[in-house]
């Protein structure tokens, strides 16, 4: 059986949530549940818990805040919270699960699923929680963490010469020569890398804009980057490529 509580402050989703849990993940022990950050904290005091349900914001912090109180959780945790575009690309940067409330069974299961999994394994909880309380508390987006089928990369953005797709997957082709390869679809990472540092030239390529050589419009098939790398760049992208040179140039 896996221990865990709910940290949540809103009665409805800490109900519902029990409810999930009892329904569909019977190797699961409900040892507790606290609506805020001080009430968790003293929950956690009282109770040994293998995870917990997190809820972002709450009326006295956040869970972000909760966190901060653990040099070294020794918790799993599995977040939980209402569309919040900034928490969410926090999760996503340092490639942390979280779930969308309302939760449904599914979503649940597979989170368990994974928890319990890792529980077994030799994988501890996650040291991206780290990165993700810098993300929080400094705005910091600078950094990020490309899971693969190796491990974990943490990666600095300004290292990232450009992305490739291949289905679903893309490789990440760096600075110093090293690829990495993640299983994520390359419109996922346009979506997640920030506009101003990053540039959609083609279907399959994402390229970092300051490392792109200013190109004549009506010669151009391929763009050329300042280590002389080639990339092929789409009749539909040259516009917007072109105005993007244009004012980081300004």
């Amino acid at each position: 059986m896996l221990n865990i509580a709910i940290i949540d402050d809103e009665q409805d989703a800490r109900s519902n949530l029990k409810l999930l849990i009892k329904t569909h993940c019977p190797r699961i022990d409900i040892v507790g549940e606290a609506d805020g950050v001080q009430s968790g904290l003293k929950l956690i005091q009282k109770v040994q818990v293998d995870a917990i349900f997190l809820d972002i914001q709450m009326q006295d912090g956040t869970g972000f805040d909760f966190l901060t109180y653990f040099e070294q959780p020794s918790f799993y945790v599995i977040f939980a919270t209402a569309f919040d575009h900034f928490a969410i690309k926090a999760f996503e940067y340092n490639a942390i699960d979280y779930l969308l409330k309302p939760i449904d069974h599914e979503q649940l299961e597979r989170a368990v699923a994974k928890v319990i999994a890792m529980a077994k394994g030799s994988q501890g909880p996650d040291q991206s929680l780290k990165g993700l309380a810098r993300s929080v508390d400094n705005n910091d987006f600078s950094r990020m963490v490309i899971n693969t089928s190796e491990g974990k990369y943490f990666v600095v953005l300004n290292e990232i010469r450009y992305l490739q797709s291949d289905k679903n997957y893309t490789t990440f082709f760096m600075k110093d020569g090293s690829e990495i390869t993640s299983a994520k679809t390359l419109g996922k990472y346009a979506e997640l890398l920030p506009d101003e540092e990053f540039v959609r030239v083609h279907q399959s390529y994402l390229v970092r804009l300051d490392l792109i050589i200013p190109f004549v419009k009506n010669k151009a098939a391929m763009i050329t980057l300042k280590d002389g790398e080639q990339i092929p760049i789409s009749r539909r992208k040259k516009d917007l490529l072109i105005e993007k040179l244009r004012t980081s140039m300004r």
